[in-house]
């Protein structure tokens, strides 16, 4: 099956192949996280320092 073109495509990673989300979740999550997305799969992320980093973004 051949992916079909989008402007919202799918981002996927091939060291987790449950992995999959669009380019702009992926773009929102880094703008909500300060630039660091990773830590949105994380309960003890440091939410203050995160934010920090995110304001003005």
């Amino acid at each position: 099956m051949t992916p079909k073109p989008s402007l919202d495509a799918l981002v996927v990673d091939d060291d987790n192949p449950k992995y999959g989300r669009t380019f702009l979740e992926h773009i929102r999550d880094s703008f909500e996280y300060g630039g660091f997305p990773g830590w949105s799969n994380y309960l003890n992320a440091p939410l203050e320092s995160l934010k920090e980093l995110a304001s003005g973004l």
